[in-house]
């Protein structure tokens, strides 16, 4: 099936008078990936992931080709009769499983969805990481009086650590974030009341540590990228008001 688009009527239910109207998109599933469910930025380049083990959320992308405007785009597709087969696991959404205490190893992940044959997809659970990666400029930099965000990943081969807790010392100050932190592998790092010098950082996780300084006062030269923060969640790129609402904003 090529992209389509077509109209989600709202209407009062007793007269049928229209109220609004939404276009929605459809399209073919093109690829199935295995993402994580939580806030984390990840390296340039998305990396494939793997789990650390405890308490953790597989999610299940499904992407396709929506037409937008001239040119098709690949975006998140939604198929909530998809069906998610993997031992030792509960249903947290169409979209999601948990694994309430992951150990280490490779489980096998049957996914059903659209038109397809069924897929085969294994998720990995490793014991660690064996390498930690700064994230951003190799000499990262803070304005007089101003903060920043430090990001980090811990790295199993080629492949990014999903779900770890991580612990930072920022100047001498230590934090530690887990599931119930926004974007766990990054740190704010604040020069209040500084107007030249440097903060020392130190990240911890999955048995690896790095560490950076971060001048205050000197403008960033690196010209580096870091990903933007990839979720399991459906990040709405456009409005969601429909036909008439959009015409009265």
């Amino acid at each position: 099936m090529a992209s389509r688009k077509n109209y989600l009527r709202i209407v009062e239910p007793t007269f049928a008078e229209l109220y609004d109207r939404y276009e929605l998109a459809a399209a073919a599933i093109q690829s199935i990936e295995l993402i994580g469910t939580d806030y984390e930025t990840l390296p340039p380049g998305n990396p494939d992931i793997v789990w650390a083990t405890g308490e953790q959320e597989i999610a299940v992308a499904l992407r396709g080709e929506v037409q937008s405007g001239n040119s098709p785009s690949l975006e998140r597709l939604v198929d909530t009769s998809m069906q998610l087969s993997m031992a030792a696991t509960e249903r947290r959404a169409w979209d999601r499983l948990r694994m309430p205490n992951a150990t280490v190893g490779t489980y096998a992940l049957t996914v059903t969805a659209g038109d397809r044959p069924a897929a085969n997809m294994n998720v990995e659970i490793v014991a660690g990481a064996d390498s930690m990666l700064l994230l951003g400029s190799a000499s990262p930099s803070v304005a007089a009086n101003g903060s920043t965000s430090i990001c980090f990943a811990a790295m199993n081969g080629q492949r990014y650590v999903y779900g770890l807790t991580w612990t930072f010392v920022v100047d001498g100050d230590t934090v530690v974030h887990d599931r119930n932190d926004l974007n766990r592998n990054c740190v704010s790092v604040s020069a209040s009341g500084m107007t030249a010098g440097s903060i020392p950082v130190m990240a911890s996780a999955g048995g690896r540590t790095a560490s950076t300084t971060v001048m205050v006062g000197q403008m960033a030269r690196s010209l580096e990228v870091v990903a933007e923060p990839t979720s399991g969640a459906l990040l709405r790129t456009e409005s969601t008001a429909g036909v008439r609402a959009s015409s009265a904003e």
